[in-house]
C-alpha cells in the first residue's frame, strides 16, 4: 500500500521545509536603527576632527554593534580601527569604539580593543569607515568660528 509512504513523505517534506524556514529566519542579519548609527558617527567625527595627536589620517574600518553586557545592560557601540596622522608615514592602527550612553564615550587602544572583542556583541552588516571619513572630511574643510 502506497498511501501511508507518501504521507510520510509529505511529513518529512513539512518538516525539512519548517526547519529551512526557522534557520533562513535565524539566519537573517539584524537590521540597525538609522538613527543610532548616524549619531554613533556624528559623535565620532566629532571626537576625531579634535586637535591632537589622534586625529585620523585614514579610517580603515568602522562597524556597528550591540552590545548586552554581564550586567544586563544594552549598548550600541561603533568599533573600528584607524590610522592617525602622526603615524610617520607608517601605518600603525588605532582601535577605537564611540559608545552610545546617556549621551556617548569614546575608548581608544587597548581599552576599545578589549570592548570591541567582546562576544556579546552584536555585528550589523557594513562597514560604515567611509562614511566617517566623509564626515571627518566635510569638518575639516568647514569653517571654524
Amino acid at each position: 500500500m502506497r498511501f501511508p509512504d507518501a504521507i510520510r513523505r509529505v511529513r518529512a517534506w513539512g518538516v525539512l521545509s519548517v526547519g529551512l524556514a526557522i534557520g533562513v529566519a535565524q539566519a537573517a542579519p539584524p537590521q540597525p536603527d538609522a538613527a543610532v548609527l548616524a549619531f554613533l558617527l556624528d559623535k565620532a567625527s566629532q571626537e576625531f576632527s579634535q586637535p591632537g595627536p589622534m586625529q585620523p589620517r585614514r579610517i580603515k574600518t568602522a562597524r556597528l554593534g550591540h552590545l548586552h553586557d554581564a550586567q544586563g545592560r544594552d549598548m550600541d557601540l561603533l568599533c573600528g580601527r584607524f590610522v592617525p596622522m602622526d603615524a610617520s608615514g607608517g601605518t600603525a592602527e588605532v582601535p577605537f569604539a564611540t559608545l552610545k550612553t546617556g549621551d556617548y564615550e569614546q575608548w581608544l587602544g587597548s581599552q576599545a580593543a578589549g570592548l570591541c572583542a567582546q562576544s556579546t556583541i552584536t555585528w550589523f552588516q557594513g562597514d560604515h569607515a567611509q562614511a566617517l571619513m566623509q564626515r571627518l572630511q566635510a569638518a575639516a574643510s568647514a569653517p571654524r568660528p
